[in-house]
Order: C-alpha cells, then sequence, then structure tokens
C-alpha cells in the first residue's frame, strides 16, 4: 500500500488521515504534515486506521509531532491505532503519553 496523508476538515478540528506504511522513507512527509496541519488548526486528530506497519522512525515521527503540538499549546490527538500500534507504545512507554480520540464519521470535506 502506498503511503498518503488526506486533510479532512471536521467539526471542530483537522483531521489528516494516515496510509501505508510509516518508515524511514516517509516519516518525514508525516513530521511535515502534522506541523502543517497544527500550524493551521490547534486541534488535529491524526486517523491512523490505513497504517500498515511503522518503525521506529515512524514512532519518532509521532513523537515529534505530539512535541510540535505541546510546544504551540496545541491538540494532537491519535485515532484508530491499528493493534501493532498500540503494542509498539505500551512496549516503548509512550501510551499514556500520546492521546487518543474517537473521530465521527463522515468527514466534512478534503482540504489537501
Amino acid at each position: 500500500m502506498d503511503f498518503a496523508v488526506r486533510w479532512w476538515w471536521t467539526p471542530g478540528r483537522l483531521l489528516l488521515e494516515v496510509s501505508g506504511e510509516v518508515d524511514l522513507a516517509t516519516a518525514p512527509v508525516l513530521v511535515a504534515a502534522q506541523s502543517a496541519a497544527l500550524d493551521v488548526s490547534r486541534h488535529v486528530v491524526l486517523d491512523l486506521g490505513g497504517v500498515s506497519f511503522i518503525d521506529a522512525t515512524g514512532l519518532s515521527a509521532l513523537i515529534a509531532g505530539h512535541r510540535y503540538a505541546t510546544d504551540r499549546d496545541a491538540v494532537l490527538e491519535f485515532a484508530a491505532v491499528p493493534a501493532p500500534v498500540v503494542r509498539l507504545l505500551a512496549i516503548t512507554g509512550l501510551a499514556g503519553t500520546l492521546t487518543t480520540a474517537v473521530v465521527p464519521p463522515p468527514r466534512c470535506g478534503q482540504l489537501h
């Protein structure tokens, strides 16, 4: 599956829908997308439901997004987190640090 990040406006927040593998090749794109989203919205939800694989570099990208949000007094939440990613977060001790959210369908229009 090809890596992609799609942006959707939802009531009160911006949703980033991530699909594919988050690894050394794609993590910089995810970091840039999170940063850009947090520059235009103070509440961003990262929907990871389409993520098929994540490595340590991908995990670093999630942490970078969390730090970027925290530095700007914004909110970055994670939704539809696949079981392998939940396990990775638990193993690394990050499960309690990163916030999860429930994202209601439908999406309300594509931004990018």
